[in-house]
Order: structure tokens, then C-alpha cells, then sequence
């Protein structure tokens, strides 16, 4: 549901492993998302999204990691959001945003080297 978004996608697994899965739920406007799962070990995101004005960056990757983020944005205004999981060694994350500051919201994760 929603007007104006702009989504874009990258998936890849160059082995033999579990392959990546992304569950997506959009109910909003003008928002902006960026993902990237890549390289070996299964990845998921669950993302869902009720509200408008989003600018999110999520990226996962990591040879033989099985990274996951389930990510839920919500609110009367947008959030930036950049998660960055990566490495060798397994990332898991869960974020939830209800922004109500005037101007929009701000979060970072970096997880692994």
C-alpha cells in the first residue's frame, strides 16, 4: 500500500548454503529502501513498515553467516535508518521505531567487522 516509494534489492549466494529470504510490508509513502544480503550462510530480513517518509539502508553481509534483522518503523514521521550486519560470525537484530520527534528520526547499527 502506499504512493511514491522507491525500493531496490540485492540478493546474492554464491554457494552451495542456505540462500536469503526477505519478508517486506509496506504501508506508507515517499519512502526510500535500500537492501543488501550477500555471500554465503542464510540471511533474513523481516521488514514492515506502517508509516511514511522512511530513508532505510539495510545491509547483511559475511561468508558463512546467517545474519537476521527484523526491523519495524512506525510513527507520524520518517526514520533514517542504516543496519549494517557483517562479518564471519553470526548477527542477529531486532529494531522497532515509533517516531514521533518533529523532523524525523535517526537510527544506526553496525554489528561485526
Amino acid at each position: 500500500y502506499g504512493n511514491n516509494n522507491h525500493i531496490q534489492g540485492h540478493q546474492t549466494n554464491q554457494g552451495g548454503t542456505t540462500g536469503h529470504d526477505l519478508n517486506f510490508h509496506l504501508a506508507g509513502n515517499n519512502n526510500d529502501i535500500w537492501f543488501r544480503q550477500q555471500h554465503d550462510g542464510g540471511k533474513d530480513i523481516d521488514l514492515v513498515i506502517y508509516n511514511s517518509d522512511n530513508d532505510a539502508t539495510i545491509t547483511q553481509k559475511g561468508n558463512g553467516a546467517a545474519h537476521s534483522a527484523t526491523i519495524t518503523l512506525d510513527g507520524i514521521y520518517g526514520t533514517t535508518l542504516n543496519l549494517l550486519q557483517q562479518g564471519t560470525t553470526t548477527q542477529t537484530y531486532s529494531l522497532s521505531v515509533d517516531c514521533y520527534t518533529s523532523g524525523g528520526c535517526s537510527t544506526s547499527v553496525t554489528q561485526g567487522q
